[in-house]
């Protein structure tokens, strides 16, 4: 049986009422995105604009030093359905 949250509206509320977000939803909204193959998805689910999670992927790459063909590789496997 799975288990619902209760009024998810106020969830949605909540999310988006907070302006600085932790390092915590980040990494959990990267996941979302490595899980789903889609920002577009990810941004839906969580109320984070599309380029604001663009934004935080590259920071991320940033942070474990990927070269830029690296990048490049990961964005096109990314693009590719």
């Amino acid at each position: 049986m799975r288990k619902k949250v209760e009024d998810s509206y106020l969830l949605d509320e909540f999310i988006k009422s907070t302006k600085d977000k932790s390092a915590d939803f980040k990494a959990l909204t990267l996941r979302l995105v490595d899980q789903l193959d889609s920002v577009q998805d990810a941004s839906k689910l969580t109320g984070v604009p599309e380029q604001t999670i663009y934004d935080w992927l590259d920071e991320w790459l940033k942070k474990n030093k990927c070269t830029e063909q690296q990048k490049r590789s990961r964005w096109r496997q990314k693009t590719k359905t």
